[in-house]
């Protein structure tokens, strides 16, 4: 399959790798992948190190996506360390994350690509510049979530459903129906069984065309969901030292069976229509109906993704992950109608309509994307224990036997093992152990409760501000923020000059605390024991 990358695609990767630069950290959603993607680099096969056997989760999860990562970090990793110029274990995480942003803007340049075939090269473009516009398709591309890791296979089959657009029933047709649904076997099977939500319409739409094309289907899935079960059957109930472990079949019985996803919170049957979607679209939501109507070759495509997300709405449990699937179709519809807009294919006689509101949806599109600033300015504030963990190696020296105890807010905002930064150190994070307990060994400890410890355990010597909500600024502050601006300041920081002149502060305010123990080891007494 060739490899298309344009401008486009390169200005998205950039963005995806910005993105992470500034918000390196990750929490407790994205812990197991991230944490097994470090062992697998760090340990191999000395299974007894690896955190899941202390931290399992609530269900267990694939070790595929972690090995594949591992996998392609893996040379990249080791021709910055011959060239001398990775200095820090923290480092790995930015290499780990960038092979997953760099796999999706990948996987979303070959469904571009089909884009352009299908639709046309304005509307491609156009869906690439939605795609730069909107936070979560540029933030969340890297980060170590399931539906991030399976995101790229999606693509890869919505590529290969848009090739049937140019194509008439027959063979060849069969044929890309045959891969498309034979990709979302393997990601549903392996990576995320919620995938099926997708996938049922999609084949009752295709066999609603094609009646006969059920016949042609159903031995060569089956082979491949065989085949996949068996490669996924292989690998982790070796990581997970357990036989016949299949995760994806443990969280189906878990989520769907019983029900238990619930203990995470419901919400009401329409979140996603008016919560969710008009969060992830931003100002491309409008421009979908448009998109919709002047295309009718798109309803095959969008009608399948919305009835996806109609089957998640009768979930209690409801997260915007689960339907990103839907999105590029969403995000097609979008730049479908925005081109409607700029070419002006409605015979209508509002022209001066037309025009107006083709400079409204790219002033939409913009203020997205200055709302996406604002938002991983917000996000930069939203991973205390990551800075924490950070802040407490520049606080100390590299001491042999050193004891720090990390507590659960610290674990679950992004102090992940990529960021224990010295092998001789241990790194507690016992969650049932009581503050007198930690006191007696701990040299060190990063706590959100940091009058649990005694004075005469040890001082604070840092602490932490983490998000915790927004506030409104008075008008005259606000006005002075303006004046008060210079090319300089917009220059050196341009997320905090664009924070500032928003009407709104973000509401940060100290959250960990690092607390030194009287009896840490000293700069003068370097091998002092801990007693």
């Amino acid at each position: 399959m060739a490899i298309h990358f344009a401008p486009l695609d390169w200005a998205l990767a950039l963005w995806v790798i910005a993105f992470l630069i500034a918000c390196p950290f990750t929490k407790v959603e994205e812990s197991f992948n991230l944490q097994a993607s470090h062992d697998i680099l760090m340990y191999g096969r000395q299974l007894a190190q690896y955190d899941h056997f202390a931290f399992p989760g609530v269900v267990p999860r694939t070790f595929l996506g972690p090995l594949a990562l591992s996998g392609l970090a893996f040379p990249w990793i080791h021709l910055l360390a011959w060239l001398d110029v990775l200095h820090s274990k923290l480092a790995l995480q930015y290499i780990i994350r960038a092979a997953l942003g760099l796999t999706v803007v990948l996987s979303n340049a070959q469904f571009r690509a089909q884009v352009a075939q299908s639709f046309g090269r304005p509307v491609a473009t156009a869906y690439g510049v939605v795609s730069l516009c909107q936070f979560h398709v540029v933030f969340w591309s890297s980060r170590m979530l399931g539906n991030v890791l399976a995101y790229p296979l999606v693509l890869c089959a919505w590529a290969q459903w848009l090739k049937t657009t140019r194509l008439p029933l027959g063979d060849t047709y069969t044929l890309q129906i045959l891969r498309m649904i034979s990709i979302l076997a393997i990601t549903t099977c392996i990576f995320r069984f919620d995938v099926v939500a997708f996938a049922i319409p999609i084949l009752g739409s295709e066999l609603w065309r094609q009646p006969k094309l059920l016949w042609s289907l159903v031995v060569p899935v089956a082979i491949t969901a065989t085949v996949a079960v068996m490669i996924t059957l292989a690998v982790d109930s070796y990581f997970w030292q357990t036989p016949w472990m299949w995760p994806e079949a443990y969280v189906f019985w878990f989520n769907v069976i019983r029900n238990q996803s619930a203990q995470w919170g419901t919400l009401p049957w329409h979140a996603y229509w008016t919560s969710f979607l008009p969060r992830l679209l931003l100002g491309a939501l409008p421009l979908i109906p448009l998109g919709i109507y002047a295309n009718p070759g798109l309803r095959r495509y969008v009608v399948p993704a919305l009835v996806g997300i109609a089957l998640f709405s009768g979930l209690g449990h409801k997260e915007w992950r689960f339907i990103l699937p839907a999105l590029p179709w969403l995000n097609l519809s979008a730049a479908a109608g925005l081109i409607t807009l700029a070419h002006r294919r409605i015979k209508l006689n509002f022209q001066r309509l037309y025009r107006w509101g083709y400079r409204g949806a790219c002033a939409g599109l913009f203020l997205s994307w200055l709302l996406s600033l604002g938002m991983l300015y917000v996000s930069r504030h939203n991973y205390p224990g990551g800075h924490a963990l950070a802040q407490l190696h520049t606080l100390t020296p590299a001491q042999p036997r050193t004891y720090v105890h990390l507590d659960t807010l610290t674990a679950m905002t992004g102090a992940s093992r990529f960021g224990q930064l010295h092998a001789h150190w241990t790194y507690d994070k016992n969650e049932t152990a009581t503050p007198a307990t930690i006191a007696q060994r701990a040299d060190y400890v990063i706590t959100a409760r940091p009058k649990d410890y005694p004075a005469s355990f040890g001082q604070t010597v840092a602490a932490v501000s983490g998000y915790r909500g927004v506030r409104r600024v008075a008008i005259a502050d606000w006005v002075s923020a303006w004046r008060q601006l210079t090319v300089a300041q917009a220059v050196s920081a341009p997320l905090e000059v664009l924070a500032s002149l928003v009407p709104v502060r973000l509401d940060v305010v100290p959250q960990l605390w690092i607390i030194r123990s009287h009896a840490a080891p000293s700069l003068a007494d370097p091998d002092h024991p801990r007693s």
